[in-house]
């Protein structure tokens, strides 16, 4: 029974911290990208494969996983937000993070699948 709630609580936390930050990032900047649960699945997936295969210890695993996110938000950031947003008044935004986003998860695949 433990268990079960000590899973629930992990991923509650989970997805309102997701929830937090599409909050955050749409109330900023008007701006809701589809790459915000990927920046998620990217870091949990490089702790892992830091942590579990590469054998190095948790912190590493853990600024790793911190780097892949910011290096895959600000990819997102100069890639399919500001030259979209610079370019056209539409919500064209929208269809370039859905883009990115589905990219990011091929690769994903692609590499550790």
């Amino acid at each position: 029974m433990l268990t079960v709630l000590v899973t629930g609580l992990a991923i509650g936390s989970l997805y309102a911290a997701a929830a937090l930050a599409y909050n955050a990032m749409y109330s900023t900047s008007k701006v809701l990208s589809f790459t915000t649960g990927h920046l998620f699945m990217i870091s949990g997936v490089m702790g892992a494969y830091l942590i579990g295969d590469l054998k190095l210890p948790a912190f590493v695993g853990l600024a790793g996983a911190i780097a892949a996110a910011i290096i895959l938000g600000l990819l997102t950031e100069f890639v399919a937000i500001r030259r979209i947003l610079a370019r056209s008044e539409e919500h064209l935004w929208l269809r370039s993070t859905l883009a990115l986003a589905t990219i990011i998860q091929q690769s994903v695949v692609l590499l550790w699948g």
